[in-house]
């Protein structure tokens, strides 16, 4: 306690702009009770009225969180080989420039580049396990970690998030791939939407 009473000041001025941990937390994407914690802590910069809540300067907030919580990951190359193949249909929500505006197979990127979907871990000609990811890359990155030497190369097929499961667990019923260790999900009820996906997908034994 004597070592947080240190770090008090009496204010000179009024001051102004000040916001409570509701707004904090809800700025800079933070929970307020980890807010008020650090406030009562003595960590974040904060004021207080005759000891009431803490009440707080964005810009201080800011700076603050910036260089005590944020992190920056650089993230490193791919080390291993993969393809992802997508069949993306031609469509555009702005117009391209007319010098390329008839290039075949031209789409406009977004957030969806990768979209969700179900991949394929494939050692030499074999698929040695199925899974499902709204972030496919991601969770493959995983993968390279995780199952090391059991996979040399992956594929990829988008599926609506809705779907997932289903066509999962019907391409883990239809391969039986050795490294999944059970049938798959149930289909629930969606085994028509799957087989337009991949035909027979629910209709092996």
């Amino acid at each position: 306690m004597e070592k947080l009473l240190e770090m008090v000041v009496r204010c000179e001025v009024w001051p102004t702009g000040l916001v409570g941990a509701d707004v904090i937390a809800k700025e800079y994407g933070i929970s307020e009770d980890r807010v008020i914690g650090l406030a009562d802590s003595g960590y974040m910069p904060h004021y207080r009225l005759d000891g009431g809540s803490p009440m707080f300067k964005k810009t201080d907030a800011k700076q603050w969180i910036a260089q005590n919580m944020m992190q920056q990951i650089k993230g490193k190359a791919a080390d291993f080989e993969f393809k992802v193949l997508l069949d993306v249909p031609q469509k555009f929500d702005t117009l391209p420039p007319k010098s390329i505006s008839n290039v075949a197979g031209l789409t406009e990127l977004t957030h969806m580049l990768y979209p969700s979907g179900v991949y394929f871990l494939v050692q030499d000609d074999e698929v040695v396990y199925v899974g499902q990811s709204v972030n496919p890359l991601a969770r493959i990155s995983t993968h390279v970690k995780e199952k090391a030497g059991m996979f040399n190369k992956f594929y990829f097929l988008a599926v609506p998030k809705h779907m997932l499961d289903s066509v999962e667990g019907g391409f883990i019923k239809l391969l039986k791939p050795k490294l999944n260790g059970n049938p798959g999900p149930s289909a629930y009820g969606k085994e028509s939407l799957a087989n337009q996906i991949h035909p027979n997908l629910y209709k092996v034994a």
